[in-house]
């Protein structure tokens, strides 16, 4: 017989958004989910065969909501009105208390395509454990969510696609399915992912509690399949049987090359299986795990792994992770299909942005001449750019971008990039542009000559803020002081002197011409004195 067990229930992803709607009506109270409106613990289904739970009415409008934000929405949805919740859309929040194993959830709206999304978890980290969407059409929408947890507290998010506006009436139920074997599961992951997304290779444990396993025509729980988004690194895995609870013998273990049924023919993916009483290292040809009670413990049928993200970044990868299980009439020896409707669980997640790559040209001494260039890693597109330099002022902003983004005008120092992809997600890196702060003013040289040869000679340079100075000149001079001297002086000193004044890279030059005089040359002429006679 054909038999499916990969039916996708739950997919979440999650975005950030800096996006707010202004409205001229006045904001419900259950805007955002801290202010979500509660409907309590939902009747209570009665027993099997019927299972099925009374409904619980309530309207709700819309009108004047914002989107949430950060903006959280969920991809592979149900319904007539597309495969992915509408994102930026006008939301308000309900909460509820969970009393059956499945929820069915119904607006009829008078916007056109309402949207429907359940999660787990709490209002700060939405989207651990059960959840899932629906996107309506004409007018309506219907939300059946599976393997709900007793007592659990879950969040409805209701709004329309974006831009939609109107009022809705909802009804919410809780029921037993009680053609599936399994009824409640619980999958515990640390840590979540932020904003939806994981780094490369981030380690991530994952526990599958199996709460509530009903045995359908005496099918027990024989396996636990996994399956692996493209973006985690398989060769990572990492896995953890749990005890056997029959106690006339058995071992869970995993098999990375699937199972067989021997009953059905019919091959599971690589997971969990339970090797029956012969225990022979092939599990197709046994029965399953056998739990005489309905309601597991805690300590029971924990199957735990870990599994490492791929090393190289790729935005967007594919993060997902799909748990299904079968029983003993599927993968097994029995012959019976009393467990080939149980849902599937899928906790989804994607691959972070990565940092863009940099590179610079330098500024020249003309001081605001340098460029910045961040490549974006991936086709996530369009992106925009915020520049910021090292004092925290925005030095460029610009939006639209299909690819690369360049500064320009930038003087020298270090600038940082924000860039945030069509999904909403923020990466960053820096740069240094290298070069010049600017020209360099002019150190006007200047000089106590001319002077007679022995003097002392000063040579004066212009003070320039921050820069170094250099002199050079006649007879192998130089000197680095701003102000030097020569105390004596020979007629060698003569000709011309120059200071370099350096700051950043650039340059800027100033001379002077010196005059050594020799001493002069004294002549005594003395006088002739002639006698006369009387």
């Amino acid at each position: 017989m054909n038999h499916s067990p990969m039916k996708k229930i739950i997919f979440i992803t999650f975005a950030i958004s800096s996006f707010f709607v202004q409205s001229a009506f006045a904001q419900p109270a259950n805007d955002v989910c801290a202010t979500a409106v509660s409907l309590g613990t939902l009747p209570t289904p009665t027993a099997c065969p019927g299972g099925l739970g009374s409904l619980v009415s309530v309207s709700g409008t819309i009108v004047g909501a914002t989107p949430e934000n950060p903006y959280i929405y969920q991809t592979s949805c149900t319904g007539a009105g597309g495969t992915v919740q509408s994102s930026l859309a006008n939301d308000v929040w309900y909460s509820f208390v969970a009393s059956g194993y499945q929820a069915t959830i119904t607006v009829n709206s008078t916007f056109t395509n309402p949207n429907i999304a359940m999660y787990a978890g709490s209002c700060v980290s939405l989207g651990g454990g059960v959840g899932g969407c629906a996107v309506g059409a004409a007018g309506t929408a219907t939300l059946v969510v599976e393997q709900m947890v007793l007592g659990t507290t879950y969040y409805i998010q209701v709004s329309g696609n974006a831009g939609q506006t109107g009022t809705f009436n909802m009804t919410v139920k809780n029921n037993i399915d009680c053609n599936d074997c399994l009824t409640s599961s619980v999958l515990t992951v640390t840590p979540l992912p932020v904003n939806g997304t994981y780094a490369p290779g981030q380690a991530v444990h994952f526990c599958y509690h199996i709460s509530s396993y009903n045995h359908i025509n005496t099918n027990w729980l024989h396996g636990v399949q996994l399956a692996f988004g493209s973006g985690w690194n398989l060769g990572s895995l990492t896995t953890s049987p749990p005890a056997a609870v029959y106690t006339s013998g058995g071992n869970w273990s995993y098999y990375p090359g699937g199972c067989t049924g021997t009953a059905t023919g019919v091959h599971y993916g690589p997971g969990f299986y339970f090797d029956g009483s012969t225990i022979n290292g092939n599990p197709a040809d046994n029965f399953g795990d056998y739990n005489t009670s309905v309601t597991v413990t805690a300590a029971q049928w924990n199957f735990c792994f870990t599994i490492t993200t791929a090393a190289a970044c790729t935005p967007g990868s594919n993060l997902s992770v799909v748990i299904n299980t079968s029983g003993d009439g599927e993968s097994g020896s029995w012959s019976s299909l009393g467990c080939s409707d149980d849902p599937a669980t899928t906790f989804d997640a994607i691959g972070a942005c990565c940092p863009p790559t940099m590179t610079s040209t330098p500024a020249t001494c003309v001081g605001n001449d340098g460029t910045a260039t961040a490549t974006p890693v991936g086709s996530s597109g369009p992106y925009i750019y915020t520049w910021i330099n090292s004092l925290g002022a925005v030095v460029s902003t610009t939006s639209g971008v299909a690819g690369a983004n360049t500064a320009t005008g930038l003087t020298a120092g270090t600038y940082t990039v924000n860039i945030t992809n069509v999904n909403n997600c923020l990466s960053t890196n820096s740069v240094t542009v290298a070069g010049g702060g600017g020209a360099v003013a002019v150190p006007t040289a200047g000089s106590n000559s001319p002077i007679c040869i022995g003097g002392a000679l000063n040579l004066t340079a212009a003070t320039v803020a921050g820069v170094t100075y250099a002199w050079t000149g006649p007879n192998s001079f130089v000197s680095a002081l701003q102000n030097p001297s020569v105390a004596t002086t020979t007629l060698a000193a003569s000709g011309l002197y120059t200071v370099t004044a350096t700051q950043g890279g650039c340059t800027n030059t100033s001379s002077v011409t010196v005059t050594i005089n020799p001493l002069p040359t004294v002549t005594v002429n003395s006088p002739t004195v002639c006698s006369s006679s009387p």
